[in-house]
């Protein structure tokens, strides 16, 4: 049997892109929510170049907290083309407010991070 390789940046871009567009389109709570996406953000080990071959491609989706909270969970974990992905809703609220507080872990959260959609 042949070791998986890790993944590169590039090429979770990609395939974060091909799910979106050939997955994420089906589910009903990106179907209620997808008017109010301001941003995808790819973040986490391999946005940094760290991860391992099973590493969990993670990502943010960042929209106002009133649809996120109404229609959404926190997060989603799926199984696509053989790597695991993680999606993590984050708002654009709590994101402004960490940005100016500084927030030590929120900044080290977002080095390196990889804007996939805007």
């Amino acid at each position: 049997m042949v070791d998986k390789q890790k993944i590169s940046r590039e090429d979770a871009v990609v395939l974060i892109n091909d799910f979106i567009e050939k997955e994420l389109w089906s589910k009903d709570w990106y179907k209620k929510t997808r008017k109010h996406i301001m941003a995808v953000i790819m973040y986490g080990p391999t946005a940094k170049g760290s991860n391992k071959s099973n590493s969990f491609i993670e990502f943010f989706i960042i929209m106002p907290v009133k649809p996120q909270e109404k229609h959404v969970l926190n997060e989603y974990v799926y199984d696509y083309k053989g790597e695991k992905l993680k999606i993590v809703m984050h708002s654009i609220e709590k994101l402004r407010s960490a940005a100016q507080t500084k927030n030590e872990k929120e900044v080290e959260t977002f080095k390196n991070c990889e804007i996939i959609y805007d």
